[in-house]
């Protein structure tokens, strides 16, 4: 009994990841970055590599307040583009990932990411970030109370693969 309560507060701390919908395996996971406890995210970032006829997404960045913005793993190139936010008091609720597989050693990167806010998740709620428009955009995962954290694979100076970290909550705010 005493385990199982310990599992039932571990899954209640840790919550949910999205399921990743890129297959990429290679490279190194950063650490699992979170909101402050609380938050949810409300806005978002891309690194990004220009390369000749080619590119990347390199970093992504979450807002969670007026002062924080929480990072995993990146490449160690790259800039620091548009900030992109919900409108009013919205929040990150879905996400979907743009890749391309480089024909070089089959590499998987992320080339763009789209994210939609609470209240919709319809296509005029999607803020669609800066990066490129070679790949192809995987399926939408939605986070139900909102996205609270991220953790990034990064794979020869590119973001590879992304999860997103789901709240397990429901906010006060939530039926305003």
């Amino acid at each position: 009994m005493v385990k199982l309560m310990k599992f039932v507060v571990l899954t209640a701390v840790l919550c949910c990841f999205l399921p990743t919908t890129v297959t990429a395996t290679s490279g190194d996971w950063g650490e699992i970055e979170r909101c402050p406890e609380g938050e949810v995210a409300f806005g978002f970032s891309l690194k990004i590599q220009q390369e000749e006829e080619d590119g990347a997404v390199t970093g992504i960045s979450l807002r969670c307040t007026e002062r924080v913005w929480i990072y995993s793993a990146q490449g160690s190139t790259g800039k620091w583009g548009r900030q992109f936010m919900c409108p009013g008091m919205g929040s990150l609720r879905a996400s979907k990932l743009r890749v391309k597989t480089k024909e070089e050693g089959d590499v998987t990167v992320v080339t763009n990411v789209s994210v939609f806010c609470y209240p919709n998740y319809d296509q005029d709620s999607e803020m669609r970030g800066h990066g490129f428009i070679f790949g192809d955009w995987k399926a939408m995962e939605l986070c139900e109370y909102g996205i609270i954290g991220l953790q990034t694979l990064v794979s020869n100076n590119a973001v590879s693969n992304v999860k997103f970290i789901c709240s397990g909550w429901r906010p006060n705010w939530w039926d305003r």
